[in-house]
């Protein structure tokens, strides 16, 4: 009796060296697997950063988009796509009314075609201020007048409707 208790031990501790190193591989492997997931998952992201970063703008218009859609909530906007620019030193700016209340990370807003600019706080998601905005359309003179040269200048069509004897002058 014995010796067959003695055969059992050592069978039973043959298995339980075998199903300890099985379990054991199947760990290392769950633990592969996962690690691989894991790496896999962190490619895809640093994909997708290098992908935004490499376009800066249509990283532009996607915030830009962002941020009307979240100031379009509660203000009607005009329809078109806004420029954004980021208040990064509202000291420089307190001088001028419409940044009198600007803080540091304020959005502003621009709509050239409705000329209107937005000063909005993402942080409180509140509008601070809403201007008109004059966009520079208009052609400036930097040349100076002498008495042969006027100011300005007639166009071609307005040289067309004169008589030749005014235009030869």
């Amino acid at each position: 009796m014995a010796e067959v208790d003695a055969k059992d031990k050592k069978t039973k501790s043959k298995k339980n060296k075998t199903n300890g190193r099985s379990v054991l591989k199947t760990l290392a492997i769950l633990a592969l697997i996962a690690g691989i997931g894991f790496l896999g998952y962190k490619y895809k992201q640093a994909n997708d950063t290098i992908g935004r970063l490499s376009n800066p703008t249509e990283q532009a218009s996607e915030e830009a988009q962002s941020i009307a859609q979240e100031v379009s909530q509660f203000f009607e906007l005009p329809n078109e796509t806004p420029s954004v620019a980021t208040v990064v030193d509202a000291t420089k700016l307190q001088d001028q009314s419409f940044f009198s209340k600007a803080q540091n990370g304020d959005k502003v807003l621009i709509f050239p075609q409705a000329k209107k600019a937005i000063l909005y706080r993402q942080q409180s998601k509140k509008i601070i201020e809403v201007a008109p905005i004059n966009v520079g359309d208009q052609a400036t003179v930097n040349e100076a007048t002498t008495p042969d040269k006027p100011a300005t200048e007639k166009t071609s069509t307005e040289k067309a409707d004169q008589p030749e004897a005014e235009q030869s002058q």
